[in-house]
């Protein structure tokens, strides 16, 4: 499980080196904006801070569903800036404005179309309670949004010093998500030396962590393996029903690269021997390029009388 914070306005001026230091933090989230007219005068500062100390940044939009949704959106990407490849974009649904539950669907599933279109290569992330999961809200958004952060607050961590080790959330009934949250929020008040604050753990890897927006993840060597152990259908042999292990495949490949590059070579110092062969024959003092000037000079004059 991997560790991190997520802060606004509230919290005033934060020191996020000092947070790593302590507890080992993956990742920070800020709010960036509100609507389509509150900005977050801590934002750029807590963005900045982030960078600095080499971590997966999250800046959030608190949705508003009775503001146009594409406006939103270019009013957010506005704040935040140029994008790093890892930084996660996330839509705190915590208001429908009064709106029905198929209304407040409809505009979440417009914000992340157009966080899509807009930023390109950045996979939205859904800050959604159990009382949005648990009915219509919650409906198909397992896809527009890549990635789910869920607040659930148990009593054991109120008030708290202390990091859950495993996901134990308890999770809506029914879920509209289909599976577990990819970060839990466990408490709102985390006591640190200087804040109280909102705090969060990650279910999976740094690789994982790092990977929420769709890059390629690095493969570990038992990936390889397996990989390498995937029988497919044998092109090779004459046998249509034979089939061999993609590791195989690869390595007779690499065999005929090997003979191919072989014969290449070979071929290469044959042609130079040839060349060399040829010059041998050259008459000795005499510049052969001259000579065939001459001779052609010789023809055109006796075809032109």
């Amino acid at each position: 499980m991997l560790r991190g914070f997520d802060v606004s306005h509230w919290q005033g001026s934060v020191d996020w080196a000092d947070l790593k230091r302590r507890y080992g933090i993956a990742f920070g989230a800020c709010k960036a904006t509100e609507g389509v007219t509150f900005t977050d005068n801590q934002f750029k500062a807590n963005w900045s801070k982030l960078a600095d100390i080499d971590v997966v940044r999250m800046a959030y939009c608190f949705g508003h569903p009775k503001r146009d949704p594409e406006a939103t959106v270019e009013f957010f990407l506005n704040l935040v800036g140029t994008l790093a490849a890892t930084d996660l974009l996330v839509l705190d649904l915590e208001t429908g404005d009064g709106l029905p539950q198929a209304t407040i669907n409809a505009w979440a599933k417009a914000w992340a179309v157009h966080v899509r279109k807009l930023a390109p290569g950045h996979a939205p992330v859904l800050y959604a309670g159990a009382a949005y999961m648990e009915n219509n809200t919650g409906k198909g958004l397992n896809g527009p949004y890549g990635t789910w952060w869920y607040p659930r607050y148990p009593n054991a961590f109120v008030d708290t010093t202390s990091w859950p080790s495993s996901l134990t959330a308890t999770l809506p009934s029914p879920n509209a998500w289909g599976g577990p949250p990819n970060f839990w929020q466990f408490t709102a008040s985390f006591l640190t030396p200087d804040h109280v604050l909102d705090a969060n753990v990650f279910n999976g890897t740094l690789a994982q962590l790092r990977s929420l927006n769709g890059e390629d993840m690095a493969l570990t060597d038992a990936d390889i393996a397996k990989i390498k152990a995937m029988p497919i259908s044998n092109t090779i042999t004459e046998e249509p029903g034979d089939t061999i292990t993609l590791g195989t495949l690869l390595a007779n490949d690499r065999k005929r690269l090997y003979d191919t590059k072989a014969a290449v070579n070979d071929l290469a110092q044959d042609v130079a021997a040839i060349k060399a062969k040829v010059e041998s024959l050259s008459v000795g003092g005499v510049d052969l390029d001259l000579l065939a000037a001459k001779v052609a000079d010789v023809l055109a004059a006796r075809l032109q009388s």
